[in-house]
This record gives C-alpha cells, sequence and structure tokens, in this order.
C-alpha cells in the first residue's frame, strides 16, 4: 500500500504537522508545514507528531502564516494566529517582585538596610498581587520613578 504523500501525481497536497495525540475538533497548534513538492516529507515529521492532509488550494498554501499557527477544526483546515492567553496578574507581580529584589541586591543595598522610601510600598503592593491578598487590582502598579527608570 503507498501512502498518499507518495503517489506520482504531480499536484502538490498539503499538510500541517501537528502533536500526534491532537483533538481535530478543537483548533491545534502546528509545527510545521509540509508539501510534496518538497519529496521525502515523512522524514520532518518528529515522534509525537502526525501529518494532517489539508484540503487547500496552491493559494490557500501561499497565504498560510509561517509563524505561530493554529490549525482549525473545520475541513477545509482554517489557520489563524495562535492565541496566547494573557499572563495572570499574580504570576506578572511576582516576576516583577523578583526583579526589584534584584536589582535592590546589585545596586548594592544591604540586605537588612531599609530600603528606599518610595521602594516599600511598591514591593508591598506587589507582594500582595503575588500572593493573592490583593484581590481587587486588575494591574501592576506603576513603580515609583527612580525604579522604573532601572527597571527599563
Amino acid at each position: 500500500m503507498t501512502a498518499d504523500f507518495m503517489t506520482t501525481d504531480t499536484t502538490p497536497t498539503y499538510y500541517a504537522v501537528v502533536a500526534s495525540d491532537a483533538d481535530l475538533t478543537k483548533p491545534v497548534r502546528v509545527f510545521t508545514w509540509l508539501t510534496t513538492d518538497w519529496g521525502d516529507i515523512t522524514r520532518y515529521v518528529q515522534p509525537g507528531q502526525k501529518m494532517v492532509k489539508l484540503n487547500w488550494t496552491a493559494t490557500e498554501w501561499e497565504n498560510r502564516p509561517l509563524t505561530n499557527a493554529t490549525l482549525g477544526p473545520d475541513g477545509k483546515g482554517y489557520v489563524g494566529p495562535t492565541i496566547i492567553p494573557p499572563t495572570p496578574l499574580n504570576f506578572q507581580a511576582r516576576q516583577q517582585l523578583s526583579r526589584v529584589m534584584n536589582l535592590y541586591g546589585q545596586m548594592g543595598w544591604p540586605l537588612f538596610a531599609d530600603p528606599p522610601v518610595d521602594i516599600l510600598p511598591y514591593g508591598k503592593a506587589l507582594s500582595a498581587i503575588a500572593t493573592g491578598a490583593d484581590t481587587t487590582s486588575t494591574a501592576l502598579p506603576t513603580p515609583p520613578a527612580d525604579l522604573a527608570k532601572l527597571l527599563g
């Protein structure tokens, strides 16, 4: 039995490479795109991946997104950009608090010395968001001016 990508037909066939356990009834991440114009394309498929045959025209193939692609569940193989969920605020606060603490140490302030007056309330506000004590904030607090310059 000959696989459909090894036929002698000169019309190119197009494929999306997705995770082998991908649920094709939902949008799935595309690792790469393949076409039979490239010869034996099976060598491009890694363990844990599978090829999904696309019923596309040459124009659809040429207009496919080359990065951050998602294959939709419809029969035509709808393609759209990957939807990256926003980073949760508490995680952003932990990252920012870590940056502030690193800067605090890099600037030579001793561990138990009093930090600049404006940094302490900012750090406490970040800590409250990071730990979940503050559940009302919808954005990180604005850093003090001197610290904002350092954080970039």
